[in-house]
């Protein structure tokens, strides 16, 4: 038995061939077969092939009378692989190279790690020129075996494996999959390459580029075949499948990059569609398939679309570009056949809601009604004739259509008809009553984002009609626009003067619910008061993402005699099991668990909550929070005084897999988030971790593995503060923890830091009365228990730069970045802070 089989196939590639098989017979590891197979060549690729075997005994030739299309190559390939008599396989296309060197580090890494299935990375080059344009390369060498490393890398190692090019595959691993989803499917060495990830038992990457991508315009990546919008769709389900197999799940990291992935298929494939010599029909019909498909109604809907990884602005330009050009090609078409005017409109209308190109939104719903009325299909005209009155109750064409119709039409929405106040009266409930079970009220959403858009889509489901809920935008960003709503279509976003006109009659029987991230709330509900509108609810955030609950149960009322607080954190336990080395918490300098006062809590929370109905944003932490014993009772406290906190337990989840039922319990029942910190020891049993979390039925997010730590370190024993007043406020303006640095502790919340200081001095015994920051603590905190503020002036003293923003003029806190590691309280050095 051979140790390696390669298989190439060609069809008229004369061209290219030599070189192909050149770098082939020449590799530095002698021992395989090459089988080369002609798919029925017209060219002289044929006697290429007899001549190179006639020279190498380890070359095999296989010739087919007959082309039977791109979409069939994978099966060429796999059938040949199975009749094939090597220990290993690799594939070569017929106009690339692989390195004289692959065999041999390809095999020598496969076996020194026992991997099933191998990749390296590909140089790419420009066949002009016959030059290097970009290198396809991991980072660094990946080891893919835990469900933990194939999630984080995901992104990374995704690319190496959509081809089959650049693999050396095991023979045991090929024979155990099983290949028969592939039947039907084209260009599937994609899914073929998916499937046999999902059978390893271990992957690895190489950083290392041993393969050669030669790059034409004549290849059939850049040609338009009919299979490519089916093919796109089912490599994202593929994917996806994938991921969840693995890892029981898809992270958000990874829900983005995989989105982010169909978005550029799809810029891809309309390039090369509308350069395509084909009837427009049948471009309309593709474009149709590529576009209405839930995938691409995902990526229109997705807000902050490429900010998980850092590219908002510029991945949000890229789909606007696409939708727009999409949209653009349809509304230069002179002529469509009556039998695809439907289905071209409702692609229309979709494509300029995602652009928000309102012109052609509404060129689309005329076409549409006007080949309705013109088609005597009068009563499917009414609702849509009805829509585009109240939009634009002036256009001539619009009355046309309407006395075209020959009936009235129902007046346009917001006008008052016939209820009278016992009409009203029904449809009004004590508060009680509305806080829980509001499905037959209207809604006014406030937040044309994608928190709005889910709230849209629950609230249709639930009241089984989209009648009575409407898509307010506070900003103005996109007041008037037509925006994506998922599965519940797209919809108008009414102007915020509108809800802030509305009579005062439908004032009472609508209920104004804010639909926004949590830390922003503060923001808005004061906007919605200065504008008058009084009555506002709230939902907590697990309504948003959990699917089992029913918005209508959840509404919260907001109190107008309270203001809101962005933000507080707290410390469970002083000591962490961990022991980071330079910790921001000074977790680490503390030796053995200190467990946080549980009674003063109680009385700092209740105090809080007499002074504020809700904090944003509360995290109960450490040290590590789990160590703690009476952790439960910390949650069950927090959660009764702020129902609809967005509260986290943050911890490095070690301790999860082995801690006390009773946690769980509480977590579940107060409905609190683990938030893990990704450090290298929570990755290696994150597998446990996650299981553990499953089974218990808590909700959990990982960050991603936390490879450095950026220390701030502070000279604080050289503070000297400034006059400046102005450049104070400046400096609070660009400060990232005015918002983010609460801290409550001890019968004190702490505004600017300070809180743990005392661990810093405590363990290296510093004389506090000498540090300047220390000596104006008093003016960086709220004594809880003797204090005259009520909550809306404790903001505005957040709000705006305080007495400590002096210290931060004339010094800026100096960053660095490290190499994460941990160092017990006994190693600390005073250095690692100052």
């Amino acid at each position: 038995m051979r140790k390696i089989t390669c298989v190439t196939i060609a069809y008229n590639a004369e061209k290219t061939l030599g070189r192909t098989i050149s770098s082939i017979i020449h590799q530095t590891m002698l021992d395989f077969e090459y089988i080369i197979i002609d798919h029925g060549s017209t060219d002289g690729t044929r006697d290429i092939m007899r001549s190179y075997m006639r020279e190498d005994i380890r070359i095999k030739c296989v010739y087919m009378d007959k082309n039977t299309g791109s979409e069939n190559l994978p099966n060429l390939v796999l059938e040949t692989l199975r009749g094939a008599s090597g220990e290993w396989f690799a594939v070569l296309d017929a106009d690339d190279e692989y390195k004289v060197d692959f065999f041999e580090k390809m095999l020598a890494f496969a076996k020194d790690n026992q991997l099933d299935f191998a990749c390296c990375g590909s140089e790419f080059v420009d066949t002009e020129t016959n030059s290097t344009y970009h290198y396809r390369k991991a980072e660094q060498t990946l080891l893919l075996t835990s469900a933990n490393e194939i999630d984080i890398y995901f992104s990374q190692y995704y690319q190496f494996l959509r081809v089959w090019w650049g693999k050396l595959i095991s023979n045991r691993l090929f024979m155990k999959c099983d290949f028969s989803k592939t039947k039907g499917l084209v260009i599937s060495d994609t899914v073929i390459a998916i499937i046999l990830l999902q059978n390893s038992r271990k992957v690895g990457i190489l950083n290392e580029c041993l393969h050669r991508y030669y790059f034409s315009t004549a290849s059939a990546s850049h040609v338009y075949f009919s299979f490519l919008p089916a093919f796109h769709i089912s490599i994202y389900d593929q994917a996806r499948d994938f991921l969840i197999s693995k890892t029981g799940g898809v992270s958000p990291q990874n829900d983005e990059f995989l989105l982010v992935v169909h978005m550029n298929a799809l810029i891809d494939t309309l390039s090369v569609l509308l350069n395509a010599d084909l009837p427009e029909s049948e471009k309309i019909d593709a474009l149709r398939d590529m576009f209405l498909c839930e995938h691409a109604r995902t990526l229109a809907a997705r807000e902050d679309f490429g900010a998980l990884f850092g590219d908002a602005p510029g991945q949000t330009r890229r789909r606007g570009e696409l939708f727009s050009a999409a949209a653009n090609w349809l509304l230069t078409r002179e002529e469509v056949a009556d039998e695809q005017i439907e289905g071209y409109c409702e692609l229309g209308e979709f494509l300029c809601a995602a652009c928000e190109n309102a012109d052609g939104w509404i060129f689309f719903k005329k076409l549409l009604a006007q080949f309705l009325v013109e088609n005597n299909r009068t009563d499917e005209a009414k609702p849509r004739l009805d829509e585009l009155r109240e939009l634009l109750p002036d256009d001539d064409e619009i009355k046309a259509m309407i006395g075209d119709t020959g009936a009235t039409l129902a007046g346009p929405s917001g006008t008052d008809g016939p209820c009278g106040d016992a009409g009203v009266a029904a449809r009004l409930r004590d508060e009680k009553n509305f806080v829980a079970g509001a499905e037959r009220q209207d809604f006014i959403i406030v937040g044309a984002n994608s928190w709005g858009g889910v709230l849209y889509q629950k609230l249709v489901a639930e009241r089984g009609s989209a009648a009575g809920v409407s898509l307010c935008d506070l900003t103005g960003k996109f007041a008037g626009k037509i925006v994506n709503v998922g599965s519940a279509g797209s919809v108008r976003v009414m102007p915020f003067e509108k809800l802030r006109a509305l009579p005062v009659r439908e004032r009472r029987r609508t209920a104004v619910v804010l639909a926004e991230q949590q830390l922003y709330w503060k923001s808005a509900l004061a906007a919605l008061k200065e504008s008058g509108i009084g009555d506002v609810y709230v939902l907590p955030t697990h309504a948003y993402t959990d699917a089992s609950v029913r918005a209508t149960d959840l509404l919260y009322k907001v109190p107008a005699e309270r203001p809101i607080l962005t933000y507080y954190e707290y410390h469970v336990t002083d000591h962490c099991n961990l022991k980071c080395k330079h910790c921001g918490h000074f977790s680490n300098l503390v030796a053995a668990p200190v467990y946080c006062d549980l009674e003063q809590y109680k009385k700092d929370v209740k105090r809080l909550g007499e002074l504020f109905w809700n904090v944003a944003r509360l995290r109960l932490m450490g040290g590590e929070p789990l160590l703690n014993p009476e952790l439960p009772e910390f949650i069950r406290v927090t959660r009764e005084t702020f129902p609809v906190a967005d509260l986290h337990v943050v911890t490095n989840g070690l301790l999860i897999p082995t801690a006390d039922g009773t946690v769980f319990e509480a977590m579940r029942e107060h409905r609190v988030t683990f938030h893990i910190s990704g450090y290298a020891p929570t990755h290696k049993m994150r597998g446990k971790i996650e299981a553990r979390c499953a089974a218990e039925g808590v909700v959990f997010g990982i960050d991603p593995l936390i490879k450095e730590f950026t220390t701030t370190q502070l000279p604080l024993l050289e503070m000297p503060p400034s006059d400046d007043w102005e450049a104070a406020k400046r400096v609070h303006k660009q400060c990232g923890f005015n918002a983010m640095c609460h801290f409550l502790r001890d019968g004190y919340l702490y505004y600017c830091g300070g809180a743990l200081l005392p661990i810093l001095y405590d363990r290296f015994g510093l004389d506090i009365t000498e540090n300047h920051l220390y000596m104006n603590i008093d003016k960086m905190r709220f004594d809880l228990s003797d204090m005259t503020l009520d909550g809306w002036e404790m903001n505005e003293i957040l709000d705006n730069a305080h007495e400590e923003c002096r210290y931060c003029v004339n010094t800026k806190p100096r960053a660095a970045t490290i190499p994460w590691e941990t160092c017990p309280s006994e190693n600390a050095r005073l250095e690692d802070y100052l």
